[in-house]
């Protein structure tokens, strides 16, 4: 980063400029990277079903579930969306998904080129597109609210960095950001966090970490109230979350390999090798900014670390791994991982070529990474459709009786079609009731039921 305030003055205002060019190549990228899945027939998976049931049961304004509208307002209205009006259209909801997570990776760009070099904003986006530690907000369709919640929230860290680089007003001896900006940035972080939760603190520390970057003044009474807008947010989605908050405590444990091992490639020694050299990164840049002879790149290492962090403490009291299909926690982490690897890259660069080529490689890895985790989700998805038609052709009609369908439930890297009971996805898709169809959890609960009810699927 400059370490003069003009230089971050409005760069998006400029006429032309590298930085657009930058941005087209990170929404192209978006583009391309949904493709594959795109054209492999994207499925429902899971909670889809729950909620497609609810729109076939109580009808449009019911799609999203009893206790939603309250709990997340924002997932109410994407769910609506989503199920309600494109239900039964799995590709049009993907596209949909999709096309939130185009515009997140634009607005990911915009904000970050207002605080750090245009080179060091495009990396670190073009990563976060390729990375497959967020890979549910890629393919699972019951994030669609995650994913608009991801947007609002970028859009509100752009608005608000534009509200601190515009050219300021000057009210006494203090300069002061535009009033309509701040207010426009508030209410999206707002909203993004009556989406899911997981932006909020990253929201309230944004407010008092951004106006520090551009030099401008940290706390003023609009920050005030810009954080009391957020607090009340966070205690509404508190108050009525339908989570049971104290039964346990997020996995911490499996972060680093969410975000920096297997979450990225599944491959176990990959894995391990990538956390290894993140935690080097992550000492070798401590130890700078304790020696205070850091520079951008271990700047940006802290800074993605207080994201992971901050981004996953709504997630404290909750017994959730962010681990397969629970890497849908790292909305905001994700971007924080990419924050940490492109600050060790610029440390790495001082040596030009082993720099490059680091990039070079973390670009291929995370690259061939999602496109791993593409087949994954396809495969999960014509898991689904084999069961349920080699359910219907072994019974015709729904019998009395639990049919229990096994030997175990199949999974494919830890991304699941079906699990457990599964009567309301037997519902949507046969467009009949009278269906009990569990898929069982283990081999001992598969061979625990009577022969006649047994489906085996492999």
């Amino acid at each position: 980063m400059s370490d003069t305030a003009t230089d971050r003055v409005d760069p998006l205002g400029r006429v032309g400029g590298p930085w657009r060019w930058g941005l087209a190549g990170v929404v192209a990228l978006a583009v391309v990277v949904h493709l594959p899945y795109a054209v492999e027939g994207p499925t429902y998976l899971l909670d889809d079903y729950y909620t497609l049931w609810f729109r076939h049961s109580r009808g449009l304004l019911g799609t999203a579930g009893p206790g939603q509208l309250s709990a997340r307002p924002g997932a109410w209205v994407s769910y609506l969306v989503e199920f309600g009006v494109l239900g039964h259209h799995p590709l049009a909801g993907y596209v949909l998904l999709a096309a939130l997570d185009v515009v997140a990776a634009g607005l990911l760009y915009r904000a970050l080129v207002r605080l750090v070099p245009v080179e060091v904003a495009g990396f670190a986006a073009v990563l976060w597109v390729l990375l497959a530690d967020h890979s549910t907000l890629d393919h699972w369709l019951s994030t669609i609210n995650i994913a608009l919640g991801l947007c609002l929230f970028l859009a509100g860290i752009e608005r608000l960095a534009a509200a601190m680089t515009s050219p300021p007003t000057f009210r006494g001896s203090s300069r002061v950001p535009p009033d309509r900006s701040l207010i426009g940035a508030t209410l999206l972080l707002v909203g993004s966090g009556l989406c899911y939760e997981a932006t909020l603190a990253v929201s309230a520390l944004a407010l008092l970490a951004v106006p520090r970057i551009c030099r401008r003044p940290v706390w003023t009474r609009r920050t005030a109230l810009a954080e009391a807008a957020l607090v009340a947010t966070g205690v509404w989605m508190l108050v009525h979350s339908r989570h049971q908050l104290g039964g346990g405590s997020f996995d911490y444990r499996s972060l680093p390999m969410s975000l920096f091992g297997t979450g990225v490639l599944h491959a176990e020694p990959v894995g391990a090798v990538l956390v290894v050299l993140t935690l080097v990164v992550i000492g070798v840049s401590a130890a700078r900014e304790w020696r205070r002879s850091g520079d951008l790149g271990s700047h940006l290492v802290v800074a993605g670390l207080v994201v992971i962090v901050a981004g996953t403490l709504a997630f404290a009291r909750d017994p959730i791994s962010p681990l397969d299909l629970g890497d849908r926690v790292n909305q905001v982490a994700s971007i924080g991982a990419a924050l940490v690897w492109t600050g060790g890259l610029i440390q790495l660069g001082r040596a030009r070529w082993v720099g490059r080529a680091a990039a070079t490689a973390l670009l291929v890895v995370a690259g061939v990474g999602h496109l791993a985790r593409d087949l994954d989700y396809r495969d999960a998805g014509r898991d689904n459709a084999t069961i349920v038609r080699t359910v219907v052709a072994s019974y015709g009609t729904p019998p009395e009786g639990n049919i229990v369908v096994g030997p175990m439930y199949l999974s494919h890297h830890g991304v699941t079609g079906m699990l457990g009971p599964e009567v309301h996805a037997f519902e949507v898709v046969t467009r009949r009731q009278g269906w009990n169809v569990w898929v069982a959890l283990s081999p001992a609960e598969f061979n625990a039921t009577p022969r006649a009810l047994r489906v085996t699927v492999r």
